[in-house]
């Protein structure tokens, strides 16, 4: 190419191609706001998929003989109830909450100043509900005196090693 031609001015530029965004629905406005209810109801069968699974495991303990199997099934149901038993504490602490907006809401509609709870008052309000539950089942003597033991557990570590 001959260096004596004239450079053009404005040189014409492809369009470039759009680049995909992508997005992450935990974090973009326009997946919509996340509300636990709807989740929780959306994905209730989940609830139902795992009882059956925890039906069809107890289903196998009781036919298995072999001592491994059977420790790896009771090992396997441990973590279903424990995670059955966490959901369920989550949903109560949810509605100990709810509640108390609810009567919150009714007296800031007297005229009462808005009060927004702590933290910590919070998981008192939970832990006596907890002890109420079990005061109705009747098992309170037991988890106290299991309190009492593991904290009695603790305190023993600070003592000094007996002599003998």
């Amino acid at each position: 190419m001959s260096s004596s031609k004239a450079v053009k001015r404005y040189d014409t530029i492809l369009a470039l191609a759009k680049k995909h965004v992508r997005r992450d629905p935990r974090f973009d406005e326009l997946s919509g706001e996340y509300t636990q209810d709807t989740f929780r109801n959306a994905y209730r069968f989940i609830d139902e998929y795992k009882q059956e699974e925890e039906d069809i495991l107890n289903k196998v303990k009781k036919k298995t003989k072999s001592k491994v199997k059977k420790k790896e099934l009771n090992k396997a149901l441990q973590h279903i109830k424990r995670e059955k038993k966490a959901q369920t504490d989550a949903d109560r602490s949810r509605e100990i909450t709810q509640e108390w907006k609810k009567q919150e809401f009714q007296a800031r509609a007297q005229g009462k100043k808005p009060f927004y709870l702590k933290d910590s008052e919070k998981k008192k309000l939970i832990l006596a509900d907890k002890f109420l539950q079990f005061k109705k089942t009747g098992n309170l003597n037991k988890v106290i005196e299991k309190k009492r033991t593991r904290r009695a557990q603790k305190d023993k570590r600070w003592l000094p090693p007996k002599a003998e």
